[in-house]
């Protein structure tokens, strides 16, 4: 189709359990000015010929089959690079979106030309029958706000419709390894940057968290070398993101420490699943990430922004002690404790910053699903 209106970009590899009823549902969309654009990583199964398939029947699937093998990041960059609509949204292969997903989210981002995304909610299913919510986020204030909220509080960033002009080619995931681990953290970054991001609140989006062979597959069990070695990538963009800003030095400080929060805390979680020690220090990362406590400043942001950094600080510190006291360290475990009541104390909100610790997700009653994942979680 000649100038299309919007892009769905899917990234796919090894995808010939779900990647059919992926593509049903991009074609199945009520807004049809589209052009479904499919990157297959190489890969040894079927994906290709299904997707070739739905090429055949549908002009508004374009294929790309990569004769090397890219990795996970590369692979989404490519179709970044290809995107020539005045919007688009990324579609993992293994996801489901409502037929409204596109005509719902555009029509919010048509009311706002000065948007540059917009989320809906994303409910996060597990084949056991557990469902948890990631609700979108509305981030209407100064940029600070905005990428403070996009590395501690995105909401649903990574699932949302983008405007391409305001985005730019900033929007880029950090291409280091074929893993790709986290590197989504800049994109999202990137996001919140551009513009305001605008919220519908309805489940349009659906993530299935334990799918074999789904996105975050290849993630499970990483060495924590490659983890390392990813995560500074991801510090060298998210900083040279934030340099680009015009912003006070305090806002540019506040933004380095959210890096910091943001890059930490699945380190650490890593090591306290993995019983990894002696701990990776946040300088092996990046030097820009060594902070000791919070940066001056803090007092100066907005009250919304303060709860997000202090939750995220509380909630850091909380998994340095559990992992101190899983490898028996007493005295180090300590330490954390008092600095986890020292920083309770300075920002206020003991009790608050408990409740914001699990700010994004949170438990629902089961609510009825698409047919693909109801079929799933019912095969035993």
């Amino acid at each position: 189709m000649s100038n299309p209106r919007v892009t769905i970009c899917i990234p796919t590899w090894q995808s010939e359990r779900f990647i059919d009823e992926t593509l049903r549902h991009a074609r199945n969309q009520t807004h049809t000015n589209l052009r479904i654009l499919v990157s297959i990583d190489k890969s040894s199964d079927g994906t290709e010929e299904i997707c070739r398939r739905h090429a055949a029947e549908d002009d508004r699937v374009e294929v790309v089959a990569h004769t090397s093998r890219l990795g996970w990041a590369h692979n989404v960059n490519h179709l970044l690079e290809s995107v020539e609509s005045e919007f688009f949204f990324l579609y993992m292969h293994d996801d489901v979106i409502d037929a409204r997903y596109v005509d719902t989210l555009l029509s919010r981002l048509i009311d706002r030309p000065d948007a540059a995304s917009a989320q809906c909610d994303v409910l996060h299913v597990v084949r056991t029958g557990r469902q948890f919510l990631a609700s979108g986020r509305l981030q209407d204030g100064a940029v600070v706000d905005r990428v403070v909220a996009g590395l501690l509080d995105p909401g649903a960033p990574l699932r949302a419709l983008v405007r391409t002009e305001r985005a730019g080619e900033g929007a880029r995931f950090a291409a280091v390894s074929r893993r790709g681990w986290q590197a989504h953290v800049p994109f999202e970054v990137a996001l919140f940057a551009a513009g305001p991001a605008l919220h519908v609140p309805e489940i349009l989006y659906w993530r299935p968290s334990d799918r074999e062979g789904g996105l975050v597959s290849s993630w499970m069990g990483v060495p924590i070398d490659d983890l390392i070695d990813d995560q500074r990538g991801n510090a060298q963009q998210c900083l040279a993101l934030i340099d680009g800003l015009e912003v006070t030095p305090i806002e540019t400080s506040m933004m380095r420490f959210a890096v910091y929060l943001a890059l930490m805390l699945p380190v650490r979680l890593h090591e306290t699943i993995e019983h990894l020690q002696p701990p990776v220090e946040p300088g092996a990362i990046s030097p820009a990430l060594e902070f000791s406590s919070v940066p001056p400043g803090l007092g100066e942001l907005s009250p919304p922004t303060r709860r997000i950094i202090a939750a995220a600080h509380v909630n850091l510190i909380r998994v340095e002690m559990i992992y101190h006291i899983r490898r028996k360290a007493v005295k180090d475990a300590m330490r954390a404790l008092a600095r986890l009541r020292a920083v309770e104390v300075a920002v206020g909100v003991p009790a608050l910053s408990r409740r914001l610790a699990a700010r994004t997700v949170r438990r629902l009653r089961p609510l009825d699903l698409p047919h693909a994942l109801h079929a799933w979680q019912s095969d035993t």
